[in-house]
């Protein structure tokens, strides 16, 4: 999140999803939601989703920064080392 500028991000396992928002944009300040369980029926997790995007959405206090092209390109390096492009090049 921070490499790439967001404020807001979520991580999520198959069971247990956490909602996350930087609140400084040079810093490391975070708020992490509780544990929301999957099943969970008193709001659901769909319901926390579509709750989260329109937080997101209606956020003007500072907006990301989008990465440079070299950025993005160094950051894709990173993830396909040379001797693996090879591999997934279909040419």
């Amino acid at each position: 999140m921070r490499l790439n500028g967001f404020r807001y991000g979520v991580l999520s396992t198959y069971t247990q999803t956490w909602f996350i928002k930087r609140v400084s944009r040079h810093g490391e300040n975070i708020l992490i939601s509780l544990t929301i369980r999957f099943d969970r029926t008193n709001t659901t997790l769909l319901q926390c989703y579509l709750w989260f995007i329109r937080a997101a959405d209606g956020d003007t206090e500072w907006q990301s920064d989008a990465p440079d092209e070299a950025s993005a390109e160094a950051m894709l390096s990173k993830e396909w080392p040379e001797d693996k492009t090879a591999k997934h090049d279909p040419g």
